[in-house]
């Protein structure tokens, strides 16, 4: 897609935001939400406060978003709203404010399908992400297994590794976790837990990078992933006696941070 038509889209899914805004403001059900009743009512505005943030990002031209994927799950939720409305007994004026209303949302969630995603991601992440952490797939016989702009997962026979952007909360930004047949991992550890097994204190160094630029992520990822390789290899190759190390180190780090807080507070 040309530079020219990625605007285009942009401009109609503004359009489009726009008046789907106004159009919500003015809802009954959003203008008094104490008087809400129906199950459709309930349901369109719990559906609207989901989309509201996200539509508000994309118009706003962020890339944190993997548009068609979260638009088709939106699709899918209006839909049900749909069928609800056709079972809600309703005024004649009222049926058709809200037919009227949900065509609109229906033409929302379709432009914004059409917006387009950076394969780098956002801010650069998922082709640092893939770059750092390459050898997961060259040395551990990991494989790639979910993507989007903003998170990354990598998965062997036992273990897992989630990279998630969260420059708000860096400490979620990797996760290494057990996995047993797909089912809900068993523990995990964060990079914090690993940089302690490695003595560099209780919390890894987050602070040095600017995680708001694309230099500043890439170079996170990869100081991540060179502590990664340098102490975890066994732990990636999903060893018992390593993870038994590891959660009680991670056990020993939770206990020392508490107690630094407390101390902090108190002091």
């Amino acid at each position: 897609m040309t530079p020219e038509h990625s605007d285009d889209r942009h401009r109609d899914f503004v359009r489009s935001h726009e008046s789907w805004q106004k159009h919500t403001e003015a809802l009954p059900l959003r203008k008094n939400r104490k008087e809400r009743g129906t199950v459709f009512e309930i349901d369109l505005d719990h559906l609207i406060d989901y989309v509201r943030p996200v539509a508000a990002d994309a118009a706003s031209g962020s890339t944190q978003f993997d548009y068609p994927k979260v638009a088709a799950a939106y699709m899918d939720d209006l839909e049900r709203v749909q069928i609800e409305l056709e079972q809600t007994p309703l005024s004649a004026e009222d049926r058709k404010l809200y037919v009227d209303y949900v065509g609109e949302f229906r033409s929302l969630l379709q432009n914004l399908s059409s917006l387009p995603v950076p394969v780098e991601g956002h801010l650069g992440f998922r082709a640092s992400a893939l770059e750092a952490f390459r050898f997961l797939t060259e040395q551990y016989h990991f494989k790639l297994v979910e993507t989007s702009p903003v998170e990354v997962q990598f998965r062997s026979s036992t273990m897992s590794v989630r990279l998630s952007y969260w420059p708000q909360n860096p400490i979620g930004s990797v996760e290494i976790a057990q996995c047993d047949d797909d089912r809900e991992k068993a523990y995990g550890f964060t990079l914090d837990d690993i940089a302690y097994a490695a003595g560099l204190g209780v919390r890894f160094d987050y602070d040095q990078f600017d995680l708001k630029t694309p230099r500043g992520i890439a170079e996170f990822l990869e100081a991540a992933a060179s502590l990664l390789r340098r102490t975890a290899g066994a732990l990636l190759e999903g060893d018992p006696t390593e993870k038994q190390v590891f959660l009680r180190k991670a056990e020993e780090r939770e206990r020392r941070y508490i107690e630094t807080m407390e101390q902090q507070n108190s002091a």
